[in-house]
């Protein structure tokens, strides 16, 4: 697991001349977290690469980056791991001389093209040089577990893994880099973000999952080498349970083939049973050398006890590492500094907080149990898409059976399921509700930005197609590649690699998101159970001493309303900045105010904080990077 930086340079007339020693010792200094094992370069009259490394995989110098093919034809700077990469070899007739996955994806890509990254396992971004062509091809991983950002004028492509370094290099050109005005509205009056190629900076963007932008001269060529296309899985609910837990099964073992020892964060929710499970199954539980978990001071977690249960059982070492008030306030520069941009809310701080505090005592490979809801339809706002097309396309869906059915499971009463099926609706159009179906945006917010809204377009140009094969599953797959996953991945990434750790996603490795869209909607709306071929294939594989918990998915609620509405008031009020929002989102002064009272002048805890922490991170943004 790694990092990379790179300048391509569109024309041999563009002055590069600022790329002294100074400047390369300032590029390394900004990603050395991401690789504090080493930083090298590779330069020509084209492009100046730098890629430093964090050794997990053929731990020998003769592995370093930017790594050269065996021509000589093609460097690479790779981040990522690439877990089938001795298979490809075999398959291939290559023979490894590394030990390295690096070598084998540069080598497979100067033999084969960019189009054999559809058969690597893994999670990875890489910026690919041919020396021969002078091109340069920036591919990201199919599921977008890597990033990779970049910025480009008519003299230069500038690119990384991380946005700090673009915006150190613009700055070092007299290049302005100003916040994005459709990102920074789209996030405050939508509550989108992460699910484009914008960021919140104008003019930087990121490679979308599974694409490739290659770069010639002055040419850019953008496309997609994954095949996301599927056939649906006409199998038995029991069958598909049982191939789900076979692909997620060799997942893990493929994952956690290592001489180093493993970490994993885990919660006390389906996810990460069905991941301490599916080690146990395979044999290398007993590679885990801690497990970690975060909590809130004086919050009360109902998952603790589920999580002293499963670790207890597994006779794991575990950390709970507890987010205290004055964290957040005496952290929060130095985390969004981090994350760059707007992020997920108090959860992601706690998460930034749990590996800051596992850095001093952990090694280096962590796995967590990211992606079972977007796979298996868990989040309660699915509903009214599984609905819609149920009473369209399946003759045997019985409506009153199953509210009945999903009554029972979900202890939810009819009148409950009803308002949830009509108000989960939006997500069919694309609009903003939260995870009990509800609007997230209150009526007078949403008049105040009426006219502004109006001053852009907010069709999202999205290059991605995941070629969803009904409606239920566009909605999960906008949760996978365009919306809600892809910012968590960006969280999780920063807060693990901001402390050299390399996070690994085992229910998101391709093939398996791949075989799980294939599944057809009434297995993932099992009987109402959400996400049923999974909870059934967490059931097939769940030692009996520790299934005892429920396999309905517990909606967690974190102390973020609560924190912000009471013991950090202060903190937000000061830091909520009027001008600064006015200046940059068109709003007028005065509502701001007003949405900030409608918050605190209520006397209880509000229902929803979503808007505050908006608030909240976009002031604070402003305030760190501009």
């Amino acid at each position: 697991m790694c990092g990379f930086f790179g300048i391509y340079n569109k024309s041999n007339d563009s002055d590069s001349s600022f790329l002294d020693k100074f400047f390369k010792s300032e590029i390394s200094q900004l990603l050395i977290h991401r690789g504090p094992d080493g930083c090298h370069w590779y330069e020509d009259n084209n492009i100046k690469l730098a890629s430093v490394r964090l050794k997990i995989t053929g731990r020998r110098n003769d592995s370093d980056m930017p790594y050269h093919s065996n021509s000589e034809q093609n460097i690479i700077g790779f981040n990522g791991e690439i877990y089938n990469f001795r298979k490809l070899a075999n398959k291939f007739s290559y023979e490894i001389k590394t030990d390295c996955d690096t070598e084998v994806v540069t080598e497979l890509i100067e033999k084969f093209g960019h189009n054999v990254c559809n058969q690597f396992e893994g999670i990875f971004a890489i910026a690919n040089y041919n020396k021969n062509e002078k091109k340069l091809s920036l591919i990201r991983d199919p599921i977008g577990v890597k990033p990779i950002y970049y910025f480009q004028n008519k003299d230069f492509l500038i690119f990384s893994s991380e946005i700090k370094p673009i915006l150190f290099t613009c700055k070092k050109l007299g290049i302005s880099i100003v916040p994005s005005y459709r990102a920074s509205i789209e996030y405050i009056s939508l509550s989108k973000y992460d699910h484009s190629e914008l960021t919140f900076f104008e003019g930087i963007y990121k490679v979308q999952p599974g694409m490739i932008i290659s770069q010639l001269g002055n040419s850019t060529f953008k496309s997609i080498y994954y095949d996301y296309s599927y056939e649906e899985n006409k199998d038995t609910f029991e069958e598909v349970s049982r191939e789900f837990l076979f692909k997620l099964t060799e997942s893990m073992k493929i994952q956690t083939q290592t001489d180093l020892p493993i970490n994993v964060a885990i919660s006390g929710g389906n996810d990460s049973r069905i991941m301490l499970s599916t080690l146990a199954k395979c044999g290398t539980i007993s590679n885990v050398e801690n497990s970690w978990s975060y909590s809130y001071q004086d919050h009360l977690d109902n998952d603790l006890s589920n999580i002293n249960n499963i670790t207890s059982f597994y006779n794991l070492k575990h950390n709970i590492v507890t987010l205290q008030k004055n964290d957040f306030i005496n952290d929060f520069d130095e985390i969004l500094l981090a994350l760059e941009q707007p992020f997920p809310g108090l959860p992601t701080i706690a998460k930034y907080n749990m590996y800051k505090k596992a850095s001093i005592k952990s090694n280096r490979i962590f796995l967590e149990g990211q992606g079972g809801d977007e796979i298996g339809g868990g989040y309660r706002y699915t509903l009214g898409a599984f609905v819609k097309y149920s009473l369209n396309e399946d003759i045997d869906f019985d409506f009153n059976q199953f509210v009945e059915q999903y009554s029972l499971i979900n202890n939810l009463n009819k009148n409950q399921i009803y308002k949830l099926i009509i108000n989960s609706q939006s997500k069919l159009f694309g609009l903003n509700s939260s995870a009990d179906g509800t609007s997230i945006i209150n009526e007078k917010f949403r008049m105040s930005m009426e006219n502004i809204q109006k001053k852009d377009s907010f069709e999202s140009d999205y290059f991605f197609n995941a070629k969803s094969t009904n409606e239920f599953q566009k909605v999960l797959d906008d949760d996978l590649f365009m919306n809600k996953l892809q910012r968590v991945l960006r969280s999780c990434d920063i807060c693990s690699m901001s402390f050299s750790k390399e996070l690994r996603v085992p229910i998101l490795a391709p093939s398996l998101v791949k075989f799980a869209r294939s599944i057809i909607p009434k297995h993932k709306v099992h009987n109402g159970l959400p996400r049923g071929f999974f909870m059934n294939a967490l059931k097939m594989v769940e030692n009996p001493k520790i299934h005892s918990s429920s396999l309905v998915k517990k909606h967690v609620v974190d102390p973020q309303r609560e924190w912000l509405f009471k013991d950090l008031k202060e903190f937000v009020l000061s830091t909520i900045d009027e001008n600064k929002l006015s200046e940059n989102l068109g709003l007028e002064k005065k509502q701001i105010k007003l949405l900030i009272n409608d918050f605190y002048n209520q006397e209880s805890t509000p229902n929803n904080s979503v808007l505050i922490w908006q608030l909240l991170c976009l002031s604070k943004w402003y305030e760190l990077f501009f």
